[in-house]
């Protein structure tokens, strides 16, 4: 048979493959139908598994990789393995269809490099996976995955490792199934040097993938210019309107076409989505969006104005993100409405040559039944813009998410964003966020300029060193109470109104009635919240101006900080030799000595007592101490 014939479906007739397009349309005429469809003349004799894997293998180009791929039974039983795993999701079958066909080439290609590092030039593909041809193959992908320059082409060296995995696995079940297990086992010891060789083959590979999405992928210099990125809105929204306002009475799918990148750009760029994602949107989908099924129209009525008139201005679609389990929004801006109309118009459709079974509403001409390519659409738009900047779908998904995370938003609106991006925050800041380098530099640099005592021109150095610089602060400052060697602490049994008084205690007064303080006593603090640290009290400490700080407010997130009043020793001797009898009285249950709680000293005959001892100045100073102190 003469490579390169495809056989008509519909008329049975042999014809070349640069001819067969015309001879589809022809013959489809005649039939009564729009098109028909080819098979490869090599596939006739091929026991392949249902005609869309069988249509698959007649896409395959006709060099000796292609051929390879038609012909050879564990390429195919590897392809087909694939293709039943994604021929259930229906509005990527295109993706789906490349992805299948580039690893069934990459395979392929992988064994001819193969069999050029072996003495025998005629082993099957199977020998690969053997552990004792394990050298040959390590040499065939490293010559595979290297530039006539000698640089690394990491993703494909990365790429053919795990397809390697993948197959080897496929290749063990056909050979369980047929009961072979000696085989099998032969798979698994292969799959097991595999991953002991895993590191020395590909770890360079991973590295450099990896290198390149931190210093390349996310560098800031990368990211698209703001005057392109005006420019390429300004001509898709200008151009989307004259054709608007010209109504074509007729549309040739040139005029299709070009309407269809327009749009298809501008839904990409605008929502920031994967090249692969609006382009395979369906008609079905804008039906959704024009008849608002996705806008709850019960909760509507409640929103605020400005959000009525944005609920007002945008149509959304959703369709499947990247994965299987989400679904990710398009947000139709009004310049698209009526372009989007014009692709789902049936006339127009027919009148573009567009197959009246394609339900994509980008869709691709000369009767194909598969969508637009929506990177080569990106590409044609900014071409035809005049814009000679690196402008992508990858690059617009960077530049909206750098911008977006320098913004103050609320968590809220945050995790918003991330769902409508299709990915998760940790991919957010470590995929597509570029480095914060302005918020680094200005916000953590002026940190640590004053940390190392440089002082920048024109900027305010901040206070870092005051907390150090207090000198009254101590290492246990976080406990109720500081303590004196061998005094303990007790929180008083009385209390008013659910409030307790915490103060020193010791177990006797012998040597306080000596007036002899305890070893380290000097430096014992009671402590009085709202006490300024260089107020000194004398005889009871009645006597000493409390600066209270009442106008820090209760919900303040900031902590206050603890201050203390010092106690010299001749204080703390007669405060506790006045109290000896209240502290020696353990004749309560549970009480081992303590002094008088806060009932005590609000008594009427206390307070004359000790009014009576003290003048003027002292006694305003006690009410002032009663009323902030308790």
């Amino acid at each position: 048979m003469e490579d390169g014939v495809k056989i008509c479906t519909q008329c049975k007739a042999f014809v070349r493959r640069r001819y067969f397009f015309s001879h589809s349309k022809n013959c489809g005429k005649k039939n009564g139908i729009q098109e028909t469809k080819g098979l490869a003349a090599t596939l006739i004799n091929n026991d392949t598994d249902g005609l869309e894997f069988t249509d698959l293998l007649s896409r395959f180009s006709g060099d000796r990789i292609g051929k390879f791929c038609q012909e050879n039974d564990v390429i195919k039983l590897i392809g087909r393995s694939q293709f039943n795993k994604h021929k259930r999701k229906k509005d990527k079958l295109t993706e789906s269809r490349k992805a299948v066909m580039c690893k069934m080439r990459t395979l392929a290609n992988l064994y001819f490099h193969f069999i050029s590092f072996t003495n025998d030039k005629t082993l099957p593909i199977e020998e690969m996976f053997r552990r004792q041809n394990f050298p040959a193959l390590e040499e065939a992908i490293q010559s595979m995955t290297t530039h006539e320059d000698g640089t690394l082409k990491a993703g494909l060296k990365v790429s053919v490792g795990n397809f390697l995995k993948l197959s080897a696995k496929v290749v063990k079940g056909s050979y369980l199934i047929g009961d072979d297990d000696s085989s099998a086992d032969l798979i698994d010891k292969f799959v097991d040097v595999l991953e002991l060789k895993w590191i020395s083959i590909f770890g360079d590979a991973e590295y450099l993938l990896l290198q390149n999405r931190n210093h390349k992928q996310r560098d800031p210099g990368k990211l698209p210019d703001e005057d392109a990125v005006k420019k390429i809105r300004n001509y898709t929204v200008d151009k989307l309107q004259q054709i608007v306002n010209n109504q074509y009475d007729f549309f040739c799918p040139e005029t299709f076409v070009f309407i269809r990148d327009l749009t298809v750009s501008r839904l990409t760029l605008f929502n920031a989505r994967r090249g692969g994602e609006p382009c395979r949107l369906q008609m079905s989908d804008w039906c959704d969006a024009k008849t608002e099924k996705w806008i709850d129209s019960q909760r509507a009525k409640y929103v605020n104005d400005a959000e009525k008139k944005l609920l007002s201005t945008f149509k959304i679609m959703y369709q499947g993100g990247k994965g299987t389990n989400r679904m990710v929004p398009v947000l139709v801006p009004p310049d698209c409405d009526s372009a989007l109309d014009m692709l789902a118009n049936s006339e127009i459709r027919k009148d573009s040559d567009i197959n009246i079974r394609n339900m994509y509403l980008f869709p691709s001409t000369k009767q194909s039944l598969d969508h637009c390519s929506g990177w080569h659409s990106v590409k044609n738009v900014v071409d035809a813009a005049g814009v000679n900047s690196h402008i992508t779908a990858t690059a617009m998904r960077h530049r909206a998410s750098t911008l977006y995370a320098s913004l103050e938003i609320p968590e809220d609106q945050r995790l918003a964003f991330f769902k409508h991006m299709g990915h998760t925050e940790d991919i957010n800041k470590n995929v597509y966020q570029c480095p914060l380098g302005i918020q680094e530099v200005t916000k953590v640099g002026s940190y640590f300029a004053s940390l190392d005592g440089m002082q920048v021109e024109g900027t305010e150095e901040p206070d870092i060193t005051g907390d150090l610089e207090e000198g009254n602060s101590v290492e246990g400052e976080s406990s109720a109470v500081s303590q004196t060697p061998g005094v303990e602490d007790s929180e008083e049994e009385n209390s008013v109104e659910g409030e307790s008084s915490t103060v020193s205690q010791t177990p006797g007064v012998e040597n306080l009635e000596e007036g002899n303080s305890v070893e380290g006593e000097s430096s014992a603090v009671s402590q009085t919240p709202g006490v300024e640290d260089d107020s000194m009290p004398s005889g009871l400490g009645l006597n000493t101006e409390f600066e209270m700080c009442h106008d820090m407010p209760s919900t303040s997130t900031k902590r206050r900080k603890r201050q203390y009043v010092r106690w010299s020793s001749s204080d703390t001797a007669a405060l506790l030799t006045h109290f000896k009898s209240c502290i020696e009285d353990t004749s309560g249950e549970n009480n081992t000595g303590s002094l008088p709680g806060k009932v005590y000293f609000l008594s009427v005959n206390i307070s004359q007592k000790i009014e009576s001892l003290l003048d003027d100045e002292d006694l305003s100073s006690l009410h002032y101490s009663q009323t902030n102190a308790f």
